[in-house]
């Protein structure tokens, strides 16, 4: 998969399961009760097996109960479950979990602990059964139906010798609950949870206060030729500055500077508010490239050959494929939503650098 495409997050044969039951299925009655024909998905993997990584594979024809089934198949007949060995028993113990917000907290939990690929793949899924439910209507398969069809091919129990019908009946009915709870929830189970966020905001800054050994003091003339020495380095220190107004000092606190590559404008400065959101400023910076694109296209029309720098696909793409992100400091990089407060983001990672960029599709 990778050979064909280096970005993939979730298995191709997959990513094409669910676009062609998306595109054909969604609204056919009992579209994952209804079995399909076991000859016809024999032929149907033999074909995959010859032609798929060849790119000759055609899904025209195929009959939506037949790859309705074939992707309950390839769940079941993974080498290694979606939901992992380590963490299976895990997900079906939720369920006996009293407390109904610290049962979503441990399953948010345990799917960010997932590898990248299984959480992607399970992203994936989850918004195709999502889809599913939403139209009942149309498919009869309502939330309690998918579930108890989907949970037994996440949920692969090993048969013991000592397991009896009773513990079988109890495991179905926790792995079905499970697994509902995972259709619900399956649009919040990817956010890190802010208490998390900050015990590692805090893991990072200690351990980038920890000293680093064997590491020579370089000489005076070393670093002035070293090529990466910063013009900033020949910059007065804050202590041989004039003092500033406390309220001066204040407001460079809450001004960051944004860099979006990607626009025509690439750089801005923007004094945040106790109001101001990510998704405001990820619009105040469109607005300002479109304006300066303009600026651009009548100077061009005087002098034909200045080129501009941003497509017209940057201006015309919605508000959503375009986000800011936080970056550095005291995190990784982190996607923040259109509706987080930016003023309280930057308290917890005053060291951060913010840029806008797209965000990438797990798929």
């Amino acid at each position: 998969d990778k050979q064909l495409d280096s970005k993939a997050k979730t298995p191709l044969f997959f990513q094409e399961i669910i676009v062609f039951l998306e595109e054909n299925g969604i609204k056919e009655e009992g579209i994952l009760r209804i079995p399909g024909s076991s000859a016809r998905i024999k032929v149907v993997i033999r074909e995959l097996e010859e032609t798929f990584y060849n790119q000759d594979f055609s899904w025209e024809n195929k009959r939506t109960n037949d790859v309705a089934t074939l992707l309950k198949q390839f769940l079941r007949d993974l080498p290694y479950p979606l939901l992992t060995y380590e963490y299976l028993h895990l997900f079906a113990s939720v369920d006996a979990i009293v407390d109904a917000e610290k049962k979503e907290e441990a399953l948010n939990l345990l799917v960010l602990l997932l590898p990248d690929c299984h959480r992607a793949t399970l992203r994936l899924l989850l918004k195709f059964l999502n889809n599913l439910v939403e139209h009942e209507a149309q498919n009869k398969m309502s939330i309690n139906n998918v579930s108890m069809i989907m949970a037994p091919n996440l949920f692969l129990s090993r048969q013991r010798n000592n397991q009896t019908k009773e513990s079988d009946l109890q495991m179905a009915a926790c792995t079905y609950s499970v697994m509902r709870m995972l259709i619900k929830l399956h649009d919040s189970l990817w956010i890190v949870p802010v208490d998390l966020l900050g015990q590692l905001r805090e893991l990072n800054k200690t351990e980038k206060r920890k000293p680093r050994g064997g590491k020579k003091k370089r000489s005076t003339d070393a670093a002035l030729l070293s090529p990466t020495r910063r013009v900033s380095d020949d910059l007065p220190t804050p202590d041989q500055l004039p003092p500033m107004s406390r309220e001066s000092q204040e407001r460079l606190k809450n001004i960051i500077r944004v860099q979006a590559p990607h626009f025509a404008k690439v750089s801005m400065a923007f004094e945040l508010t106790p109001a101001l959101t990510a998704g405001e400023i990820v619009s105040r910076f469109r607005k300002k490239s479109f304006d300066n694109t303009a600026e651009k296209e009548g100077a061009a029309k005087q002098h034909p050959v200045m080129v501009r720098r941003m497509s017209l696909k940057t201006i015309v793409e919605p508000l959503d494929t375009y986000h800011l992100f936080e970056i550095g400091g005291n995190i990784g990089e982190r996607c923040l939503p259109h509706d987080s407060i930016v003023m309280a983001v930057l308290k917890g990672n005053p060291n951060a650098e913010w840029v806008i960029k797209q965000r990438e599709l797990d798929f």
